[in-house]
């Protein structure tokens, strides 16, 4: 949905303008509670430290364990439930291109995408923000909420846990055998290119994240050998960009051509004549909105919403208390808001959790969790009430 829908669907109907007021009112409601649950008491270690230098935290994760596998059945369960109900709801609507797949099939195909997008999202958020609670919250609403791209957020989500496992990595005593997390992570963010240009948005991610993994890795040595390592590295991601530029323009041609082989295809010189210009026409179609005759509903007011509240306590988790997550968090939503404002392309989803999982992980971390399952909850029953809504109105 671009702005201008975002705006008309917002003030075109009372019903619809009632709801997001209502959602906003509750976003404003757990902001204001992150903040009351956040304060220090005065006189406390915590209070004196406010008034100290604050130092930046690394980044470091906590593998998974057998803990993890009931709060991720909980969350898939949940938005299993959640997605078969809006499923429902938007066949009843007539939103579903009719395509002459039966709902058995339907619901089946539906359930297995759920499940690779929960366990991703659970994944992720496991290792960024340590806690199982936040994780599994998150992956519940990613997963109910989510119904836009889903295929290139799989991919994104993917590319992410391997890129942060090597920014990890690279803190503690590094490896070369570590490096194939960056190709995974590149490999991963190439085909979620493939699946929705758009994604070319996100580039900046991924050139900072190497970057902090790169000055992760200089603590050791002195300076000389420093230099060294950084220009033969950037030497050979230079090369392997090529590499897997070229690999996944030829991907591309033999999906887009009929009876090609992919030998064929990689041996033929007039494979490798259009590259250049479909490069430039496919980056000039994301910086024009799209113009399909995609209905804007109600409830993709919801994630936008939430996504401008959360940015709250994010932005002050990292400039007041200088965190590197909320860094990070607040960080990633910027290429996902270009995406969203610029092509219209509602990648807005995981642009929008990192923060949102900062607010409930700041009620978890403060041994509230009640509180972040309540707003989960809410969110929920917003989201679900105006779409039970507009289907009696249809």
């Amino acid at each position: 949905m671009k702005l201008t829908e975002f705006l008309a669907v917002m003030t075109g109907d009372p019903n619809t303008l009632f709801w997001s007021g209502l959602f906003a009112a509750l976003c404003l409601i757990a902001v204001l509670a992150y903040f009351h649950v956040m304060k220090p008491k005065a006189g406390t270690i915590e209070w004196i430290r406010l008034f100290g230098r604050k130092r930046s935290e690394p980044f470091s994760f906590r593998p998974l364990h057998r803990g993890d596998v009931l709060p991720f059945l909980l969350s898939f369960g949940v938005a299993w439930f959640l997605c078969g109900f809006r499923l429902i709801a938007h066949a009843k609507m007539g939103l579903l291109d009719p395509s002459g797949r039966d709902m058995v099939r339907t619901i089946f195909f539906g359930s297995c995408v759920t499940l690779i997008l929960a366990a991703v999202i659970y994944c992720f958020f496991r290792l960024f923000y340590g806690s199982k609670t936040v994780a599994a919250l998150v992956a519940g609403l990613s997963s109910a909420l989510c119904s836009h791209e889903t295929y290139a957020l799989i991919l994104i989500f993917l590319s992410w846990i391997c890129l942060y496992l090597w920014i990890c990595y690279s803190n503690r005593e590094f490896r070369r055998i570590y490096a194939l997390l960056v190709l995974l992570s590149g490999l991963f963010y190439g085909i979620a290119l493939m699946a929705c240009w758009a994604s070319f948005y996100l580039l900046p991610i991924y050139i900072a994240g190497y970057c902090v993994g790169k000055r992760c890795q200089w603590h050791r040595g002195d300076l000389e050998k420093r230099k060294g390592r950084l220009l033969l590295s950037l030497l050979m991601l230079v090369i392997l960009l090529l590499v897997g530029t070229l690999f996944l323009w030829l991907l591309y041609y033999v999906f887009t051509s009929e009876n090609t082989a992919f030998w064929t295809a990689a041996l033929s010189g007039d494979t490798y004549h259009t590259i250049l210009s479909t490069l430039l026409e496919k980056l000039t179609d994301i910086t024009v909105p799209r113009s399909e005759g995609i209905r804007p509903m109600q409830t993709d007011l919801f994630t936008p919403i939430l996504f401008v509240f959360s940015l709250i306590p994010t932005a002050h988790g990292a400039f007041v208390r200088r965190n590197n997550y909320a860094r990070a968090a607040l960080f990633c939503s910027v290429p996902f808001l270009a995406a969203w404002l610029i092509a219209g392309v509602d990648l807005m989803l995981a642009g929008s959790m990192p923060v949102i999982g900062w607010m409930l992980k700041g009620f978890v971390d403060r041994e509230r969790r009640r509180y972040a399952v309540y707003i989960s909850i809410a969110v929920v029953f917003c989201y679900f009430g105006c779409l039970m809504l507009s289907q009696i109105q249809f």
